[in-house]
């Protein structure tokens, strides 16, 4: 879901665990050269999530690492059946702590306007049966020290 600290909680566990971390969104501001609010704008969802699939298949053939992927990844075609075949982490948190953190983020990640409690709720409701076959759940509306702990005894240690 977007708010719920891919981006964050992946980057700094990579640098734990000396990682590599990649992220989706990143990779695409890379090759397109534009926002991700602006590409998707320009774009529309199909196309995004087509690039962002294939970038995503690319990933999975270099050394093992982190990869944070936009929260519609898994619903789109079948990415969710490969994310299942991969260590995959499904970071879940509460509504009101995704719309507190996405209004406090100036990247414009929500796509579909301004975000409010029932728009979050409702992306949320659609894409859970997507989300719950990742193989670990990570409660991410904890703090981030407590969720890096939490990350570091299920895979590290």
């Amino acid at each position: 879901m977007p708010g719920s600290g891919k981006s964050t909680l992946g980057a700094k566990f990579a640098g734990l665990g000396s990682f590599t971390f990649r992220d989706t969104d990143e990779l695409i501001k890379e090759r397109t050269g534009v926002k991700i609010v602006d590409f998707w704008r320009a774009n529309g969802e199909f196309y995004f999530r087509s690039l962002e699939r294939m970038i995503f298949l690319e990933l999975l053939n270099e050394p093992p690492g982190i990869i944070a992927t936009g929260g519609g990844l898994p619903v789109f075609m079948d990415n969710m059946s490969i994310i299942e075949s991969q260590n995959s982490i499904f970071f879940e948190c509460e509504p009101q702590k995704l719309l507190t953190r996405l209004l406090a983020d100036r990247r414009g990640i929500f796509l579909d306007n301004s975000p409010d409690l029932t728009k979050v709720t409702n992306l949320l409701n659609t894409r859970f049966s997507f989300y719950s076959r990742a193989g670990y759940r990570l409660d991410t509306g904890q703090s981030i020290e407590v969720c890096l702990n939490n990350l570091n005894v299920e895979f590290i240690v």
